[in-house]
């Protein structure tokens, strides 16, 4: 009786574009003694004393204008049941539910919680149907780029990283800091359910009741943290000892992490070596890198040790790679050094071959061979002097010779994720027995497929 006559008044609000039922009452499951969460989408927020003159008529205790999460009033009927009313800009809220659904944005724990609220909400009042238009906008499927967006960030956030909440909360009892545990024990589970329901394609009902819901809706708790999420991972680690790990990189996975809390190695590798551990937080240099869409070989260190000496190898190049690449267009020369300026652009990510004495330039050398040729594409072996940004596919681009497949650089053929570059063959030395190792792999790039028997040689 209150809480219908309320949301009546409400209703006739100017500003009130439409009204939403949400929580416990909006489905089955509640009693009569359940609260009410009441959602008004309006144009603004009406003016105080009239939402005060209203709830005057229904409640017998106000809070006006609470604000902690979302502008409320926090009230309790004159029946005794409390009722929360959550004043909510239309367009604002569907911003937020568009990052999520159709941009795959993840958040550190509750990340389709909105999403869940549209969709489960019972529509009492909507002006001109936009509410239950947009209900029906984002009744989609789960998309596959938002679960995996979802998984990778809130797994790295449990562990395998320095601020991962595991370690965090093992370092926190070490010191008996009781108030960090319980609050990193909380993040970690907010990041924890947030995985289990993104595995199972489920929208986040929220806080409550969530161990009863994941137990109902999607069978065992931690069935996917049991089963590995990424035992598929797509490294392939060749040669693991307890100083160093060589993997190889498929093309179209980042070394690191970047934006768009995409796959990378180290997250995968740290993973792993979690588990292998018996949860401890392992440490995990990154020597040298390829870019993403490059292929080929890599050297991890697994302590600080091996990190420094792989460094020292590096930069004497007792560290060597040898590439592979298919250039569109053939060199005159069979074999050379080319050396040249390069400077990086970081805001379109990339780089271009300058002048010496401009600002930010540096000196990029590498020596090519020419294997073979096939039609107006050539098989070069390369090897480089510098580690620079981009180096290979800007200097062998600069003289009209790009790598197939990098359209970033001008090849007239792309390939999404991937370039016919390859880091083929790794030599270093062992840290702890300085013995000489030297792994190699085969290309993967469907350019090479133009030259099967070199590459058997």
């Amino acid at each position: 009786m209150f809480f219908e006559s309320l949301w009546k008044e409400l209703a006739l609000v100017p500003e009130t574009e439409a009204i939403a039922l949400g929580g416990s009452r909006a489905g089955t499951q509640y009693d009569e003694k359940s609260d009410y969460d009441l959602y008004v989408y309006c144009t603004r927020i009406p003016e105080r004393k009239v939402r005060k003159q209203i709830l005057e008529k229904y409640c017998r205790y106000m809070e006006l204008e609470n604000s902690f999460w979302e502008t409320e009033d926090d009230c309790t009927l004159k029946n005794g049941v409390d009722i929360d009313i959550l004043y909510r800009n239309m367009e604002g809220f569907l911003q937020d539910i568009h990052s999520v659904v159709k941009e795959h944005t993840a958040h550190n724990g509750y990340t389709t919680c909105m999403w869940h609220n549209l969709l489960h909400s019972r529509i009492l009042y909507d002006k001109n149907g936009k509410l239950a238009e947009i209900q029906r906008e984002y009744d989609v499927p789960y998309p596959d780029e938002l679960r995996e967006h979802i998984i990778r960030r809130n797994l790295r956030l449990l562990t395998g990283n320095l601020p991962s909440y595991d370690r965090q909360i093992r370092k926190a009892i070490a010191r008996k800091d009781w108030v960090s545990v319980n609050h990193r024990t909380a993040a970690f589970l907010e990041s924890y359910f947030d995985i289990i329901f993104a595995f199972n394609k489920l929208t986040h009902p929220g806080e409550k009741h969530m161990v009863r819901h994941a137990k109902t809706t999607t069978g065992t708790l931690d069935s996917f943290i049991r089963k590995k999420y990424n035992a598929g991972m797509k490294t392939k680690i060749l040669c693991e000892t307890p100083d160093f790990l060589v993997c190889e990189k498929p093309a179209g996975l980042a070394v690191q992490a970047g934006p768009g809390y995409q796959a990378d190695m180290v997250s995968e590798l740290k993973n792993d070596l979690c588990k292998k551990t018996g949860g401890r937080s392992p440490y995990l240099g990154v020597v040298h890198r390829l870019d993403q869409p490059v292929e080929g070989l890599l050297v991890f260190a697994r302590t600080e040790v091996a990190a420094a000496d792989l460094s020292r190898q590096l930069a004497d190049g007792r560290l060597a790679k040898r590439y592979l690449a298919v250039l569109e267009g053939i060199p005159a020369q069979k074999q050379g050094t080319l050396t040249d300026y390069l400077k990086k652009d970081g805001k379109n990510r990339c780089a271009h071959v300058t002048e010496a004495g401009e600002s930010g330039a540096k000196r990029a050398e590498l020596s090519y061979r020419v294997l073979a040729e096939q039609g107006t594409r050539a098989l070069v072996e390369i090897r480089i002097g510098t580690g620079r940004f981009h180096q290979i596919r800007v200097q062998m681009a600069h003289r009209g010779w790009p790598i197939a497949g990098d359209g970033k650089y001008g090849a007239k053929s792309q390939t999404p994720g991937s370039i016919a570059l390859c880091a083929c063959s790794l030599t270093f030395y062992d840290t702890a027995g300085r013995q000489q190792r030297e792994l190699s792999v085969y290309p993967h790039h469907p350019a090479f497929g133009d030259f099967p028997e070199i590459l058997k040689r």
